[in-house]
């Protein structure tokens, strides 16, 4: 069997005391650590038991199905929740028109042809490209789906946390990685405190 090796067993978490203040503060690294995850077909999240659970966008729904697909792509959940607020909020903001590629949509900020791609991948589904948008817009399973597919993909290409999410964020320049970093760790932090 593979060795998945949880988010929680790559962030390392340093406690620093500060002489000036008095106060410990939590320094976080992400580290590289290769993971490795079965091959799967990625219809597998759209098959088997699907929980009879609200699809409109809002945290808790996006958080519940977030949990249920990366359960089933052995994807660590605290790493996708992250993903899912650094890109939106939660779905707090669901457009991004200011996107160089003629917009991202939904609470993982997805382009029209990337999600169209997995929507297929997953669904077995030709949707339109304005039937991509309504559903990346107003249902988190159809998202949350779609984002465990697209994180799964990136993980078995790149091997590590660190590498997809600076994929995921379109980051190349070391400048570019290091605030990626610097904003994903801070929203990390949230999440598991």
């Amino acid at each position: 069997m593979p060795l998945i090796i949880p988010i929680a067993l790559i962030v390392i978490i340093l406690y620093i005391y500060n002489k000036n203040t008095g106060i410990v503060n939590k320094v976080f690294s992400l580290a590289s650590i290769p993971v490795k995850i079965p091959d799967v077909d990625l219809s597998i999240l759209n098959s088997g038991y699907i929980p009879n659970y609200p699809t409109n966008i809002t945290k808790e729904n996006l958080e519940f199905w977030i949990e249920f697909y990366a359960k089933k792509v052995n994807l660590d959940i605290t790493f996708v929740k992250t993903i899912c607020q650094t890109e939106s909020s939660f779905g707090k903001y669901l457009v991004n028109s200011t996107d160089p590629y003629g917009g991202a949509y939904g609470a993982f900020q997805f382009l029209l042809p990337t999600a169209q791609k997995y929507a297929q991948k997953i669904f077995r589904v030709n949707y339109s490209l304005d039937d991509i948008k309504q559903k990346l817009l107003t249902d988190a399973r159809f998202s949350s789906a779609l984002a465990c597919g697209y994180i799964y993909d990136l993980l078995k290409q790149y091997k590590n946390y660190e590498e997809v999410m600076f994929k995921y964020k379109g980051a190349v320049s070391q400048m570019a990685k290091d605030k990626v970093k610097s904003i994903f760790i801070k929203a990390y932090q949230e999440l598991v405190e």
